[in-house]
């Protein structure tokens, strides 16, 4: 059965308030830092580019779920993961929400490139 044949029998529905940063650590770095503020970039706490794919990462379990993006898609998502857990399966919610705080929408981060910074092409 394995690691994910322990996760079918469980009724849970997980929702992921997902804002695709860290607000609480970015708010307070754009409170104690100047510098920080006035440039207006998050240089540690945001989670895009590429987003986190949590509905994949619940698949790779044996877990279904969905993206909700808009208020108008979560009574469908709520109704089908209330099903799941009938039927005795979790489900996973992955509802996009808008960053909060000081530093909401600083979403910056370096271009930081390993490969190009190479001397040697393998």
């Amino acid at each position: 059965m394995g690691f994910v044949g322990h996760f079918r029998g469980i009724r849970q529905i997980i929702v992921v308030f997902n804002n695709r940063s860290y607000d609480g650590p970015r708010n307070r770095m754009f409170r104690l830092t100047k510098r920080q503020d006035a440039d207006k970039k998050d240089i540690a706490c945001y989670l895009g580019d590429p987003d986190v794919d949590f509905v994949g990462i619940a698949n790779s379990f044996g877990i279904k779920g969905e993206l909700v993006s808009s208020p108008d898609q979560i009574r469908p998502a709520m109704k089908r993961a209330v099903q799941a857990t009938k039927d005795g399966r979790p489900y996973l919610i992955d509802a996009i929400i808008e960053q909060k705080g000081k530093g909401a929408g600083a979403n910056w981060h370096p271009d930081i490139s390993i490969a190009a910074s190479r001397k040697r092409k393998i």
